[in-house]
């Protein structure tokens, strides 16, 4: 389905990270689990979300478009029997190694939406010492990374550099709705907060799996009125994202990490 007809209400969300293809990777096992975590995300306020299953050896791999678009054409109509209004959209969550580099120089690397943006993953101990290198490729080769949930790697939130350097490369972050809501504790959930308060964080994603690892987007809203105003967390939740499937190109504000909110 082309994102170009993408249609959605101005204060719906716009998930662009959520493992909800049956039987692909970690997320929901047979369909009718799919098509509960679509409940679950459209009772959250989702109206839009984007399927992106893991690519990377061990997942969804080798990486088959042709299956990708059987998986969302079987879900949609479920969805659709469920009466579910939710619109649900291609994509990907590509494992940053060379293997996913090099379907990117083949121009074969599966993109957010119609969009030239990639969702990307670090491993979550690390920043590879080859992954800048890496993430110049993908731009090199016409792609624009999105960083999926950087609180989570332990290296990137213990050098207060690497934000501001990721993002001076041009690499969007992009934080899960859970981190902010406090599932993974409260040093995450700190840092995620202060990537946020420094212009850091351009996004803000569900990361969703299943009813076990549910959305989390109205407790994501609450740590949100926290730390930042009305207007910056509809353009995480909503306009950024929006933007991001209709491929329009987003520069972020770009400070330093510890800077506040202003009064």
């Amino acid at each position: 389905m082309s994102t170009a007809a993408m249609v959605h209400r101005k204060d719906q969300i716009i998930d662009l990270h959520a493992h909800v293809l049956p039987g692909l990777d970690d997320g929901p096992g047979r369909l009718e689990e799919a098509v509960e975590l679509l409940k679950l995300l459209e009772r959250d306020g989702v109206g839009t979300v984007v399927a992106t299953p893991h690519v990377a050896p061990g997942f969804f791999w080798p990486y088959d478009p042709a299956r990708m678009e059987d998986k969302l054409a079987e879900l949609r109509q479920a969805a659709a029997a469920a009466a579910l209004e939710i619109e649900v959209i291609g994509g990907a969550e590509n494992y940053l190694s060379p293997e996913v580099v090099q379907l990117a120089e083949q121009g074969r690397l599966p993109t957010l939406g119609d969009s030239r943006y990639v969702l990307v993953e670090f491993p979550r101990r690390e920043v590879p010492f080859w992954g800048f290198e890496a993430l110049e490729r993908l731009q090199r080769s016409g792609y624009r990374p999105i960083l999926a949930h950087p609180e989570l790697n332990d290296q990137i939130r213990a050098d207060a550099e690497l934000p501001s350097d990721l993002v001076r490369q041009g690499v969007l972050l992009q934080l899960d709705a859970s981190s902010l809501a406090g599932r993974w504790g409260s040093r995450v959930a700190d840092f995620a907060s202060s990537l946020l308060q420094s212009g850091l964080g351009h996004l803000v994603a569900s990361d969703a799996h299943s009813a076990r690892r549910p959305p989390e987007f109205r407790a994501a809203r609450q740590a949100l009125a926290r730390v930042t105003d009305r207007r910056t967390a509809q353009r995480l939740l909503c306009d950024a994202p929006a933007a991001v499937v209709q491929g329009v190109l987003i520069e972020p504000e770009r400070r330093s990490v510890g800077a506040r909110k202003e009064a």
